[in-house]
C-alpha cells in the first residue's frame, strides 16, 4: 500500500511539474566588440514601416529601426527590418550612438525580458 501511495505521488509531482511548465526560447548570445568613433553619425533616417510579415499577429513582429553602423572607415546605414519576437516578455531597445568624452560609443541593440 505504501508503495503504492509514493508511486501515485511522484506521478502526480511528474504530471503537476509537466503542466506548468513554460517552453522559453533563450535568446541567442551575441558577441559584441565596442565601436568607437571620432567623429558623429549623420542623423538617422526616416523609414517607412511597412506591415509585419504575414503569417501571424502584429505583436508577434517587432519593427527595428534602422541604424548607422561603422565599417571602420565611414558610416554605413543599415536599413530597418521586422524581427520576430523571441518571447511575450520581450522588449526591444534599439541600438544607439552615445558621446562620450569627445567620441561616439556604439550601443547595440538588445532584447530586454521583463
Amino acid at each position: 500500500m505504501r508503495a503504492h501511495l509514493i508511486c501515485l505521488m511522484g506521478i502526480a509531482l511528474v504530471m503537476g511539474t509537466t503542466a506548468c511548465t513554460e517552453t522559453r526560447r533563450e535568446p541567442r548570445a551575441v558577441r559584441t566588440t565596442e565601436i568607437v568613433v571620432t567623429r558623429p553619425p549623420p542623423p538617422l533616417r526616416n523609414e517607412e514601416i511597412p506591415p509585419p510579415p504575414s503569417g501571424g499577429p502584429a505583436e508577434v513582429y517587432v519593427w527595428q529601426r534602422g541604424h548607422w553602423h561603422w565599417d571602420g572607415h565611414e558610416y554605413v546605414w543599415k536599413p530597418g527590418h521586422h524581427e520576430r519576437r523571441p518571447a511575450t516578455t520581450a522588449t526591444w531597445v534599439p541600438p544607439e550612438w552615445v558621446a562620450h568624452e569627445g567620441r561616439w560609443v556604439f550601443k547595440a541593440g538588445h532584447w530586454v525580458y521583463r
